[in-house]
């Protein structure tokens, strides 16, 4: 809105007519924030936005959700920097569930730090 010459003044159909894509979901993820809901349900928030504008959206949101219940619908990566848990869903199952990081390393194929084998001290080697 800023940096277009009418700025505010700038006259807006029915459903946004006049703005992008872009532009939508901006103004979308704005109200939302004004709103300040607790538990919020975002379905690709950045869809439509250019790489700069989504890394400054993703830069508001992840200062805005702190306190909150976030659960985010995305195939996008950057997205991820906004949740600490990730659930995998494949053909409507869960597949995987757990602390982002973990659940990224399974994802790349990396190697897994293995556990410490459990020991039994209690057992001898000739039982």
């Amino acid at each position: 809105v800023q940096s277009h010459p009418r700025g505010l003044d700038m006259s807006l159909g029915e459903n946004g007519l006049g703005l992008s894509g872009g532009q939508k979901q901006a103004i979308a993820l704005a109200r939302m924030t004004l709103k300040d809901p607790k538990v919020v349900l975002l379905d690709e928030p950045t869809t439509g936005l250019d790489q700069y504008h989504e890394q400054q959206a993703l830069i508001g949101l992840s200062q805005w959700v702190k306190n909150k219940t976030l659960v985010v619908v995305t195939h996008r990566p950057q997205v991820l920097q906004l949740v600490n848990r990730v659930v995998v869903v494949e053909n409507g199952k869960v597949v995987m569930d757990g602390p982002k990081d973990d659940i990224l390393k399974k994802l790349s194929g990396a190697p897994q730090e293995s556990p410490e084998p459990k020991t039994d001290t209690n057992k001898s080697l000739n039982n």
